[in-house]
């Protein structure tokens, strides 16, 4: 199975991460037997991340 999930944290303009590192923290949280295969920046958008999962069938 393939999720796609995307993450948008541009509601505080002072935050002490970016949307980058929001991914990856999510990235160690996810449970055995998932893992993260990808991400990729939004075209024109550099506040959005999109990350591309799938779990190990």
């Amino acid at each position: 199975m393939r999720v796609y999930i995307g993450f948008d944290d541009t509601d505080n303009k002072n935050a002490n991460r970016g949307t980058g590192k929001l991914a990856r923290w999510f990235e160690k949280e996810l449970p055995e037997g998932c893992r993260m295969w990808g991400v990729c920046y939004c075209p024109y958008d550099k506040s959005h991340i999109k990350i591309h999962l799938y779990e190990n069938p």
